[in-house]
């Protein structure tokens, strides 16, 4: 929600940022900052806190959340529902640049359900998944000279993390509303237009929603306890995978007898992204060039940027775009 509606959606009613929509469409800015606050008071009371939650463990939480404060977040999770539905609506009237480029989507995968958490590295080429612990063979990353970022390609010279790759490798697990969403939003598997990873983004927003209602629900229903989490130390390496909002993310441990970390490595979303992102770029101004002037065509690279949903301090970053005859 933090992306859709303040960084997305002012590109697309051409204002330079959520601000001015603050004064001409009050109602708009509340319903996000009334979403965005959900979603902080759920992480803060499963985690501990907003923002990198803390509360989590090996094995398990060293505070759960009590049962009132559940049932409140389910309460509040039924009362948002007609505000999801609204940012359907208004994601339906956003103007969708028509550009599309085939590329390669990466994400997790799981037969059993829409896959965030659990499941295998998928792609969309060879339609095969391969253990999270090979994810260096994903990942395959490199330099080139005029970025200090590494690059990542799989089985093409680049790939996609993200929204996107997710709703387009797992729509058949999504739930039915968010089937009717897409429905609605006129998205259909696969989609090739990076621009609609905003539009992925809003589908899995409905997802997570009706998910995160029928999970708490079950959670309340089966009851808490509170169990101490057990763990041996010992000397090993451990490799995880997960979604994220931007896309799949690894992380690599290495630990000696003692318990101590001896190495690691994270390889996120954003740094996975770079390389499609500019692939798309290098196909965008060509084809775009003809039928749009200067300043449009910069305005749609940096949409096309902020499309991706990089960190926050890349996404509003300008772009100094220089024409040369």
């Amino acid at each position: 929600m933090l992306h859709v509606y303040f960084l997305a959606v002012p590109d697309f009613v051409g204002v330079p940022s959520v601000l001015p929509l603050a004064s001409s469409h009050p109602e708009v800015v509340k319903r996000a900052l009334k979403l965005k606050k959900l979603a902080n008071d759920y992480t803060a009371a499963l985690g501990g806190r907003t923002l990198h939650p803390m509360t989590n463990t090996i094995g398990g939480f060293y505070k759960g959340p009590k049962p009132a404060v559940l049932e409140g977040l389910r309460a509040r999770l039924v009362e948002a529902i007609p505000d999801v539905q609204e940012t359907v609506r208004i994601a339906k009237t956003l103007k969708i640049p028509a550009y599309e480029r085939q590329t390669e989507y990466v994400s997790l995968k799981d037969p059993k359900e829409y896959a965030l958490y659990d499941g295998a590295v998928y792609s969309s080429d060879t339609k095969e998944c391969v253990p999270a612990a090979r994810y260096r063979e994903v990942t395959n990353e490199f330099t080139v000279p005029h970025s200090t970022t590494k690059w990542s390609k799989w089985h093409r010279e680049s790939y996609f993390a993200g929204a996107l790759a997710r709703v387009n490798n797992n729509f058949a697990e999504l739930h039915p509303e968010a089937k009717n969403a897409a429905l609605d939003l006129g998205f259909k598997a696969p989609c090739y237009n990076p621009y609609m990873n905003n539009v992925a983004q809003v589908i899995e927003t409905v997802h997570c929603a009706y998910n995160s209602v029928a999970m708490l629900e079950q959670a309340l229903n089966l009851g808490l306890k509170e169990e101490k989490p057990t763990y041996t130390v010992r000397a090993g390496q451990g490799v995880g995978s997960c979604e994220v909002p931007r896309g799949i993310l690894f992380h690599d441990y290495t630990f000696d007898q003692a318990g101590r970390c001896t190495a690691a490595n994270a390889i996120i979303p954003t740094s996975q992204n770079v390389n499609n992102i500019e692939q798309d770029m290098k196909a965008f101004v060509p084809k775009m060039l003809p039928t749009m002037s200067q300043d449009e065509l910069g305005l749609h690279m940096e949409m096309l940027l902020r499309a991706y949903d990089p960190c926050i301090s890349c996404s509003v970053h300008m772009l100094n775009v220089e024409f040369i005859d």
